[in-house]
């Protein structure tokens, strides 16, 4: 899937939340609806699914 500030976003993708820190991308959803999330494992805060629009991630190192 491609996310606008984050390229190509897929499975294994390392990432940065303002708020959550950081995590591993896991698993991609597209609805019928056209909505896209992101599912991202966070080190502190566990799985979250994210609205890649909204969710601020940035690509990150660790």
């Amino acid at each position: 899937m491609e996310v606008e500030g984050l390229g190509l976003v897929q499975p294994g993708l390392k990432v940065k939340h303002p708020v959550f820190g950081r995590g591993k991308v896991f698993k991609l959803a597209i609805f019928d609806s056209g909505e896209r999330t992101i599912g991202v494992q966070f080190r502190s805060h566990g799985e979250k699914w994210l609205v890649p629009e909204y969710a601020k991630l940035e690509k990150s190192l660790w």
